[in-house]
């Protein structure tokens, strides 16, 4: 069965940034932010992390890049403007939790 599953699987929304390998019907978070995917076996599913209001205590925005030609999974982290997002939360009477998640990471 677990060779229908996709190599891949990328989810969004999640706000955490996290790998996980299926293989042999166990489910294991693998750590690395940089690694070639193996085609003979495992399956991986890819929680890309978020623009805003992520769960890893790192403020910065998060997105993945897959490159077909290597098979390389990367997560990057950019700074953003995060005085003026959370000033935006505030502005449209926003609660001022997720203004402070910004800057927290959390």
């Amino acid at each position: 069965m677990i060779d229908r599953l996709p190599l891949i699987t990328f989810l969004g929304h999640s706000h955490l940034c996290k790998v996980y390998l299926i293989e042999d019907y166990d489910v294991h978070e693998i750590h690395e932010r940089d690694f070639l995917l193996s085609r003979d076996g495992p399956r991986y599913i890819v929680s890309v992390g978020s623009v805003g209001q992520p769960r890893d205590l790192n403020n910065q925005a998060c997105h993945v890049i897959l490159d077909t030609d290597e098979w390389r999974v990367t997560f990057k982290r950019v700074d953003y403007d995060i005085e003026s997002a959370g000033e935006k939360i505030l502005g449209q009477q926003g609660d001022p939790n997720f203004a402070q998640r910004l800057i927290l990471g959390w």
